[in-house]
């Protein structure tokens, strides 16, 4: 119910701002490492401040080379997945981090058609101009990585509008307006 969403919002808020101020040592342990990746996938941001209170480290990587900031771009399409790569990058993750491959999140979330998070990692100072390291996307950055994701059938011609739209804002801007549909 919406009362229940906006008491949701108003703990989440509340939770981040008392991570925000806690001196709470940095744990980067496999299983906090772990808990904290899924939440980031998961989109659920009240799991993602309660392990960054409970002192996760928001920067850590697991066996393979994942990170919660990477993870959360996988994860989904929604404003959830944008609050939770806002919290992580307010919590001090680089918005350029890189996997062993040298890819990142931006990368990750144009590929697959997540314009909220490319707008927000845009707009948090994410540099849609760099490119990876080695693997299939070697040498490629965000707007080549996008393209191919519609060339791969993995987001589709109108979502590759948006996406590129997002990787265009400027850092400190406002993402775009959904346009108003006709009644």
């Amino acid at each position: 119910t919406r009362g229940s969403r906006v008491h949701s919002k108003e703990a989440a808020r509340t939770m981040s701002e008392a991570v925000s101020k806690s001196q709470k040592p940095l744990r980067s342990d496999e299983a906090t490492t772990k808990s904290l990746i899924s939440a980031c996938y998961a989109g659920d941001l009240e799991r993602v401040v309660a392990l960054l209170g409970d002192g996760a480290d928001p920067s850590a990587t697991d066996v393979v080379g994942w990170f919660p900031l990477y993870q959360a771009a996988c994860g989904g399409a929604d404003e959830s997945h944008a609050k939770v790569i806002a919290t992580l990058i307010d919590h001090g993750v680089h918005p350029d981090q890189r996997t062993p491959n040298g890819e990142t999140a931006l990368m990750a979330a144009a590929y697959r058609g997540h314009a909220p998070c490319v707008a927000i990692l845009v707009m948090k100072g994410a540099d849609a101009h760099t490119t990876a390291s080695s693997g299939p996307w070697e040498g490629r950055d965000c707007f080549w990585i996008a393209r191919a994701g519609v060339e791969q059938k993995v987001i589709k011609q109108d979502e590759l509008e948006v996406v590129l739209a997002a990787l265009k804002l400027e850092r400190g801007t406002a993402p775009p307006q959904p346009a108003s549909v006709p009644m």
